[in-house]
């Protein structure tokens, strides 16, 4: 007996693809198997025999699992991939038997799961558009009704469905294309008679016989929508588009297949009709990209981006990248792709970048809400079509804005999509360009820094979305970055514990690590041992907590602190903290907070907080109003109209104090006031007369309205102690010096938006008033400031009554070799005339600055450091104001009225002013002063566009080199002093020239004042060469110059040693100075006995 070897069975295993296999990687767990990783170890075996014995243990794991995990995204994911593992199996296969077999014994629980899981490969497997795939379909149909339960149920469900007959409708498009497409003559006419059938323009005479007995009610009949459309797809699907074959005829009918499925758009609204129209318009897209070659300039131009056809296509998507229907918004955003990728076919060869369609696209996109789900998918296009970097160089605050989106958990998903996209894309751009090295750093800064911050600071809603869904992709993408987010936050951890609503360090420490860990990045125990974590910030991650009454006890201490008579470092650092405080715990209304300061304010505590103006101290008044901005809401709430006007009347009796600080708080005050939206109706009514317009406007800011009421209002006090001024300088520097309302003003200006303001001709005229006040204040103080000794004048008033008291002040107060006269207060007596002589019938006369003796006199103390206060402290705000009042000239070329709140003409008079007071000012308070509001213009005009104001600073530069040079006895330009402010004048108009430029302006001044400063042989007046030693000097110590001044050095040197040989002692003087700040320039600054200095920039 001879026995037969038995033959060996061959199965042909199934496989997965990538995407099945990280669906089913993301549901595997490495210390239990569940169904996902039971199907992962099945898809890897080689063997099919192996994979059979695989797939009998499938069932026995679903029926272990509950009721509940019918919701399970684990076991749905399986279901679908089985589903699709059958359909995609031979007919003959053991495997798809023996599948079919376990299936059987699903459990009825999950049945209805699985019904859908297979409908849908069912319904994929009927759309199929190849006819070589025909007969696998009829297969797989008829596989399902042979004992196997799960298959019959899918197919009774299908068939209940409407989409069966749009399954047949689609099929007898294809089929009648194809039909016609093996039957017509000439091949060449096909695409028009289908055109003609489209557009029912087609009659039957001519048509062939066997046309007419077919189809001839397609041309005699009126079409129905379902058939255009399917008519529609079976020409894209069954003609060759490719390369354009089909000449200007397949050209013309692609356009109107296009124009045939927009205008269904509108009419078809059925859920499965408007799928199969999205799923068309994507074909056609397809179709269209194919059509395009180099040779075919009609096509291209009727399929740019700037096209009728693609316009309606990208409104199409607009309408329904948001539609109810998945299917819908995925043919959406396909249709999408396939736009950009056709508009970059047709502009082959040209700059992407630049491309205009690509350019408002974008900014259109970037411009919509980021609530617009659309707009994720359609961004993620233009990043896969432009790259990451060209989007950022538009808004580089992109990432944080799709982080702060994530707090929806409706949008985390579509965020996150996006952002996974962008930072591969970026990733690559920046792996394939020239720094590889220093790469990686730009990323973290983009990607992964505003991660790491909000995951600290963000709300538990946001932290636990992005921990779920931008996380896990961002380690996915680099995992190396694991170790730079661990180092950063580990960092931090100690100092930034969280609280009840956020992370902090910490809780983002223990997110980022628990993230790594499920998803494979790390080990624990490794992270551990290598030192990066320690074990006490894992300690502290697993209790930390923040104690919130800790921020309040500390509020109460910091606000103690701000006692009245404390410390300026006490009250610097109290209210430096508070401004933290509330910055740091600020969040936009109907959020959870974490911690309110607000909550802590009382009617003490704003008090204390306005008491910090009167501080002597700059630094503390700023850090009082910043902090009172901050509660501005809260702190209103607390004032009543009482306080409010005690307040404005403090202000605006500070404004005229002779204290130079008064001034400064009062500033302060005002600015703080103008907040309020009742500050006209409770404080300036009795003042000034208001105007009912702007009252009614709710529209307009209330700061605007107010600081206009306010600037009037101090603008006419000022003007009238202007007045006064005139009469008596002494009364002025001793009851009402004018500085404080012209600083008043310039602070109120400050803070308004000045090229933006909207009540435009009250603003020209106030502009107007202010630049008369100022000419006029500066005629009053200026004999003063440009006295060659100001220290001691005192001028002449033209009052009778005070003429002999003051003759006998001149006499006493006269230049001394010491100061004791200067500290000397002086008695003035005049008649006292309180009631009659009050500014304004409205403002008070009490003056907190005067010592008024008796009913019918006033004894001021006046010394003539009042007077000389008064009157340089008056240029100096005179000087600020002007340049603030310069920056209001438009920039642009015209120079009419209506642009701008300052005309060209004053402007030029402000120069004017400016070179008067530079050239003739003696003390050097003023002509800083003055200098600092003349940079102001000069750069000004260095922006417009105008080129008779671009050119005006060199005008007025050589006219003042030219009056240097000319040794006019009669001029007007001092000599002392270190020539006083004209180095300033020189230097302000050299400061306004672009720097990036050619320096002519420089070079022509240098070399000026080069031939000045040298020796001559000749005996001209020394007076010249004096100045251009002290302009060198000045240009030499001015750091703005930078290195622009050092290839001068060297003259500069040899000039100032050459001086050094005049017989003249103000040229040894003045070459003295000069050398001196030359070997500063060279050296540098000697900073200690050992310390080697610095080079001075």
């Amino acid at each position: 007996m001879v026995l037969k070897k038995k033959k060996e069975i061959q199965v042909d295993a199934f496989s997965l693809d990538c995407q099945q296999l990280e669906k089913l990687q993301e549901f595997s767990k490495a210390e239990e198997q569940n169904l996902a990783s039971l199907l992962l170890h099945c898809a890897q075996l080689s063997n099919g025999i192996q994979q059979i014995q695989c797939i009998k243990q499938i069932m026995p794991l679903v029926k272990a699992m509950d009721q509940n995990s019918a919701c399970d995204p684990m076991l749905k994911t399986c279901l679908e991939i089985l589903g699709e593992t059958y359909f995609s199996l031979d007919v003959k296969n053991p495997l798809k038997k023996v599948l079919a077999s376990s299936l059987n014994g699903l459990p009825e629980r999950f049945m209805t799961l699985a019904v859908q899981s297979f409908v849908c490969c069912l319904r994929e497997e009927l759309e199929t558009t190849d006819v070589y795939l025909y007969r696998k379909v009829l297969d797989n149909l008829a596989s399902c009704m042979e004992d196997f339960n799960l298959g019959r149920a899918s197919i009774t469900n299908l068939f209940e469905e409407e989409t069966l007959l749009q399954t047949v409708q689609t099929t007898s498009g294809l089929a009648f294309i194809l039909f016609t497409k093996a039957m017509y003559e000439p091949a060449e006419e096909l695409p028009s008679l289908v055109s003609d059938l489209l557009c029912r323009s087609r009659k039957l005479a001519g048509m062939p016989t066997w046309f007419v007995n077919n189809c001839g009610t397609l041309c005699t009949e009126q079409l129905s929508d379902s058939v255009l459309l399917f008519l529609c797809h079976g020409a894209l699907a069954m003609l060759d588009w490719k390369s354009g074959s089909m000449g200007e005829n397949g050209e013309k009918l692609l356009l109107d297949i296009a124009s045939v499925l927009l205008s269904l758009s509108s009419e078809l609204k059925e859920s499965s009709m408007a799928t199969s129209l999205s799923r068309i318009l994507a074909i056609w897209t397809n179709s269209a990209l194919a059509a395009l070659i180099p040779d075919s300039p009609n096509l291209k131009m009727k399929l740019n981006g700037n096209s009728e056809v693609v316009g309606k296509l990208l409104e199409y998507v607009y309408t329904h990248w948001e539609h109810p229907l998945d299917a819908v918004r995925h043919q959406s955003k396909l249709i999408f792709r396939n736009l950009l990728q056709i508009h970059r076919t047709t502009i082959t060869g040209s700059d992407e970048k630049s491309d205009p369609f690509f350019a408002r696209l974008t900014r259109r996109l970037l411009s919509l809400e980021w609530h617009v789900k659309g707009k994720y998918a359609s961004l993620a296009c233009l990043v896969e079509c432009l790259g990451t970097e060209n989007i950022l160089q538009l808004d580089r605050s992109i990432p944080v804005q799709i982080l702060n989106v994530m707090n929806d958990q409706s949008l985390a998903p579509y965020a996150s999509d996006l952002l996974e996209t962008m930072f591969t894309n970026h990733k690559v751009q920046f792996t394939s360009g020239s720094q590889k090295s220093t790469w990686i750093d730009q990323w973290h800064d983009v990607w992964v820094s505003p991660l790491l911050l909000i995951l600290c600071e963000g709300n538990h809603d946001q932290t636990t979305y992005i921990i779920d869904y931008y996380l896990p992709k961002l380690l996915r993408c680099s995992p190396d970055s694991l170790s730079y987010m661990i180092r950063i936050l580990q960092a931090s951890a100690d100092a930034n514990l969280g609280s009840w609503s956020t992370r902090g360090a910490l809780g983002a420490l223990m997110a980022c690590l628990r993230t790594a860990r499920a998803h494979g990045h790390l080990e624990l125990s490794s992270i551990m041992s290598s030192g990066l974590v320690s074990t006490e910030s894992i300690k502290q991650g697993l209790v930390h907590q923040h104690n919130q009454d800790f921020l309040s006890s500390l509020c109460d201490k910091l606000f103690e602190a701000l006692f009245p008579g404390s410390s300026h470092p006490t009250r610097f650092s109290a209210l430096s903290i508070l401004g933290s405080v509330a910055e740091i715990f600020s969040v936009p209304k109907g959020q959870e907070q974490v911690f309110r300061l607000d909550q802590e304010i009382n009617s003490a505590r704003v008090r204390t907080l306005i008491q910090c103006f009167a501080s002597t101290f700059e630094e503390v008044k700023v850090l009082a109003f910043e902090l009172l901005m901050k509660l501005r809401d809260v702190v209103f709430n607390l004032q009543d109209s009482e306080s409010l006007d005690l307040l404005f009347q403090a202000a605006m009796d500070l404004s005229t104090s002779t204290k130079p600080y008064d001034c400064v708080t009062a500033s302060y005050l005002l600015n703080f006031l103008a907040y309020h939206k009742d500050l006209q109706q409770i404080c300036l009514g009795k003042w000034i007369k208001r105007n009912p317009q702007m009252n009614e406007d709710t529209s307009v800011g209330t700061v605007e309205k107010n600081t206009l009421a306010v600037i009037k209002l101090l603008l006419v006090n000022v003007e009238e102690e202007i007045f006064q001024a005139k009469r008596s300088l002494l009364q002025a520097a001793a009851s009402f010096p004018m500085y404080g309302r012209v600083h008043c003003i310039n602070g109120a200006l400050q803070q308004l938006p000045l090229n933006n303001l909207m009540f435009v001709t009250e603003w020209k005229q106030i502009v107007a008033r202010l630049i008369l006040m100022s000419y006029e204040l500066s005629a009053v103080v200026s004999p003063v400031v440009q006295s060659s000794s100001p220290e001691g004048l005192i001028p002449m008033d033209i009052d009778s009554e005070t003429a002999d008291r003051l003759h006998m002040i001149l006499k006493e107060i006269q230049p001394q070799d010491t100061n004791d006269y200067f500290m000397q207060a002086k008695m003035l007596k005049e008649h006292c005339k309180i009631q009659s002589e009050k500014l304004a019938e409205h403002k008070p006369m009490e003056n907190i600055s005067t010592e008024m003796r008796g009913k019918e006199s006033q004894i001021c103390d006046v010394t003539a450091q009042m007077v000389l206060v008064c009157c340089w402290r008056s240029m100096k705000e005179v000087s600020l104001l002007l340049g603030t009042l310069c920056k209001l000239l438009p920039t642009q070329a015209s120079s009419e009225p209506s642009h701008g709140l300052i005309t060209v003409e004053q402007v030029k008079n402000i120069g004017d002013y400016f070179k008067h007071h530079l050239m003739q000012s003696r003390h050097r308070g003023a002509f800083e002063l003055a200098y600092a509001g003349f940079v102001q213009l000069t750069e000004t005009l260095s922006r417009c566009n105008s080129e008779s104001l671009r050119k005006m600073p060199e005008q007025w530069l050589r006219c003042v080199l030219e009056e240097i040079k000319s040794c006019d006895p009669l001029s007007t330009l001092c000599a002392t002093r270190r020539s006083a402010g004209i180095p300033f004048y020189i230097q302000a108009l050299l400061a306004s020239e672009p720097k990036k430029g050619k320096m002519d302006l420089l070079k022509m001044t240098i070399k000026e004042l080069m031939s000045l400063a040298a020796p001559s042989s000749e005996p001209p007046s020394a007076i010249p060469q004096v100045h251009a030693l002290n302009i060198l000097r000045a240009l030499f110590r001015d750091t703005r110059l930078g290195e622009n001044i050092m290839p001068y050095v060297a003259d500069g040197i040899q000039a100032a040693i050459l001086g050094f040989t005049s017989p003249i002692w103000a040229v040894r003087n003045s070459s003295t100075l000069l050398f001196s700040a030359l070997i500063t320039r060279i050296f540098g600054v000697k900073r200690g006995k050992d310390e080697n200095s610095k080079k001075n920039r």
